[in-house]
C-alpha cells in the first residue's frame, strides 16, 4: 500500500489512487457511480425527507391498531415514525408523545412514560386528552415511588482513572514492544469481577431496515426527540439531542439509506474528523503531525486526542479497501456541505487518502453488536483505548459491547501484576477448532500463543485435590443449582438471584481462576458474562 499518503514526486499534492485502479476496474466503479446517481436522483424526485402531517396521521392510526392488539412496542415504532413525520410544532407531534408514553407504561418502562408525559403536557390538549396524560402520570409516579422501571446503573471503575486515560483504571498502564506491539498490562495484582475500562465507543455506524435507532447512541425505544428538517432521524431526549453537529453535515442526503455499517462507519468517523475542527486546513495540519509522530498520544481527554489514537490503531493494509474507499469517498462528496469543503483539488485529494486510512483502520479494531428486534439491527462500534487489548482464546477480561454505547471490561479471574490483559476477539467462534480460530485470527494477522493455542490436546483435567475443593466450595453449589443450561435465563430473570449469582461467580473465580482450562471455570466464566 506505498500509495497511501503517498504525493506526486512533481507536486506536493497527494497521488490520486482511485484513477489507476478505477481503469483497471472500470465497471465495477461505473456501477457504483449509477447507482450513487441513481439513489440521488430517487430520494430528491420522491422528497423522502419532507416532513408532511399526512403522512404522519397514517402512521399514527397504524400505531393505534397496533397499540388495539397489545403490541406495544409495534405501536412505538409507529408513533415513532409518526413523530418524525409531523411538522414541527403540530398536534401531531404532540399526539406521538401522548400515544408513546402509553406504550412505555405497557412495557413497565416508567421512567421513559414519565419523560414522554413531561414532553406531552407542553401543548395544549383537549380536556379527555389532558385528563388521560393526569392519569397516566399519577400511575407513573405511583410505581416510580416503589422503586420499579428504574433503568440499571451504568458500569463505573472499580479504582480511580488513570490521570492521563480516564477510561481506564489507574491499576492499568500501556506498553509498545516489538512482540506485542501497543497493549495494555496490569500494574499490580487485580481481583476477578473488577471493572478496569470503562469508555464510550469513539464512533459507531448501524445498518436498520424498519427500526428507529437514536443517531447519537443507537438506542431502541427511547424518549426519541425527532430531527427538525428529515425524516429519517431521532435523538435520545437530553444529552444525544444536545450533539447534533456531525447530523447537520448529513442531514437529508445520501448517508441515511446505506444500509452497510462497514460502509457507514467510515463515513461516520470522516464525518466526525471533519467536524471536529475549524477548517479543511486545521484538519490536514493535524492528521500529518499525528501520522509523523506515529505514536500514541499522551492522553485522551478530549475528542482530538481521541482521534489521534484512533488513527494510531493497527491498519489492515488490504488493496481490497480501495473500492468501499471510493464508495465512502463519492458519498461524502455527495453531501453539499462536504462538498464544498473540499473545493479544491489538493483538498480533494486529502479527503481520498483520509477516507482509506480510516477504511483500513477500522475493520482491525471494530466490534459488531447484532440485535433483533422487529428485524437485524447490525451495529459496528470503534472504540479508542479499548483497541489496544489483544486477543487470547482465554482472555482474562470479558468486554462488553453493547448497544447502549459503552464498552467496559470486567477481570473473569484473577490478574498478576505485569500480566498483560487480554479480550477475545472472536466471540463464540473461540470454542472452534485451533485451525479454524487461526484462519479467522489472520483479519489480526497473528498467531495466538495463549494456553489453549499452545497446549493443544483435551483441557486440563482437574486434580483430585482440586475437584474435591470445588465440589464442596460453597459457591459452586449455589452456581451449579442456580446456573443450569435448562433454566438458567427463566431462574435468575429474578432479581434476587442475579445479584448473589454474580457475587458467588466472583467468590469462585477469585479462589479457582488460575485453573483456566477446566470446562468448570470455563461454566462459570460463562454463567459471570452472561448475567
Amino acid at each position: 500500500m506505498d500509495y497511501l499518503w503517498a504525493k506526486d514526486d512533481t507536486s506536493s499534492e497527494y497521488v490520486d489512487y482511485f484513477a489507476a485502479v478505477k481503469e483497471s476496474h472500470r465497471d465495477v466503479f461505473n456501477e457504483w457511480d449509477q447507482l450513487l446517481s441513481g439513489n440521488l436522483m430517487w430520494l430528491n424526485k420522491y422528497e423522502q425527507f419532507s416532513k408532511n402531517n399526512e403522512t404522519s396521521t397514517e402512521y399514527l392510526i397504524e400505531g393505534h391498531r397496533k397499540f388495539s392488539v397489545d403490541n406495544w412496542s409495534g405501536a412505538m415504532l409507529s408513533y415513532n415514525k409518526s413523530l418524525c413525520f409531523a411538522e414541527p410544532g403540530s398536534v401531531n407531534e404532540s399526539l406521538a408523545y401522548v400515544n408513546r408514553s402509553e406504550c412505555f407504561f405497557k412495557m413497565e418502562m416508567y421512567t421513559k412514560s414519565f419523560i414522554d408525559i413531561k414532553m406531552a403536557i407542553k401543548w395544549k390538549h383537549s380536556s379527555r386528552v389532558t385528563k388521560r396524560l393526569k392519569r397516566l402520570h399519577d400511575k407513573c409516579l405511583k410505581f416510580l415511588w416503589l422503586g420499579f422501571g428504574i433503568d440499571c446503573p451504568m458500569p463505573k471503575l472499580s479504582f480511580d482513572p488513570d490521570d492521563n486515560f480516564p477510561c481506564m483504571a489507574d491499576v492499568l498502564e500501556i506498553r509498545e514492544n516489538d512482540e506485542f506491539g501497543r497493549h495494555i498490562v496490569a500494574k499490580c495484582d487485580i481481583d476477578a469481577g473488577k471493572e478496569v475500562l470503562v469508555t464510550n465507543v469513539f464512533a459507531s455506524g448501524t445498518a436498520v431496515g424498519n427500526q428507529l435507532c437514536c443517531r447519537n447512541c443507537n438506542k431502541i425505544e427511547q424518549n426519541f426527540v425527532p430531527c427538525r428538517k428529515c425524516v429519517g432521524t431521532v435523538f435520545c431526549y437530553g444529552s444525544c439531542s444536545e450533539h447534533k453537529a456531525i447530523h447537520q453535515l448529513e442531514c437529508r442526503s445520501f448517508f441515511h439509506v446505506i444500509g452497510d455499517t462497514t460502509l457507514k462507519l467510515p463515513i461516520q468517523t470522516t464525518l466526525m474528523a471533519i467536524e471536529m475542527f475549524p477548517s479543511v486546513d486545521h484538519l490536514m495540519e493535524f492528521v500529518e503531525q499525528t501520522r509523523r509522530a506515529n505514536r500514541i498520544p499522551t492522553s485522551t481527554k478530549n475528542s482530538t486526542s481521541r482521534y489521534a489514537l484512533f488513527l494510531n490503531l493497527s491498519p489492515f493494509l488490504n488493496e481490497e479497501r480501495i473500492y468501499p474507499a471510493y464508495q465512502a469517498y463519492t458519498s461524502l462528496m455527495s453531501i453539499a456541505q462536504v462538498k464544498r469543503l473540499f473545493d479544491t483539488e489538493r483538498k480533494r485529494r486529502f479527503l481520498m487518502h483520509l477516507t482509506l486510512h480510516h477504511l483500513m483502520v477500522i475493520p482491525q479494531n471494530s466490534f459488531r453488536h447484532e440485535r433483533f428486534h422487529r428485524d437485524w439491527i447490525l451495529t459496528d462500534y470503534i472504540y479508542d483505548v479499548l483497541s489496544l487489548i489483544n486477543h487470547s482464546c482465554v482472555p482474562n477480561v470479558f468486554n462488553y459491547s453493547t448497544s447502549d454505547e459503552v464498552g467496559h471490561c470486567v477481570t473473569v479471574r484473577p490478574i498478576r501484576k505485569g500480566e498483560q490483559i487480554f479480550i477475545n476477539y472472536l466471540g463464540n467462534e473461540c470454542k472452534e477448532s485451533l485451525e479454524y480460530r487461526r484462519k479467522a485470527l489472520k483479519t489480526w494477522d497473528f498467531e495466538c500463543k495463549c494456553p489453549k493455542c499452545v497446549f493443544q490436546s483435551s483441557p486440563n483435567k482437574l486434580s483430585r485435590d482440586d475437584r474435591k475443593k470445588i465440589t464442596s466450595n460453597a459457591s459452586w453449589k449455589f452456581i451449579a443449582e442456580n446456573c443450569q443450561k435448562s433454566h438458567c435465563k427463566e431462574s435468575n430473570s429474578d432479581l434476587r438471584i442475579r445479584p448473589k449469582l454474580k457475587k458467588e461467580c466472583v467468590n469462585f473465580l477469585q479462589k479457582f481462576g488460575h485453573l483456566v482450562l477446566t470446562p468448570e471455570i470455563r461454566f462459570v466464566k460463562h454463567c459471570f458474562t452472561l448475567h
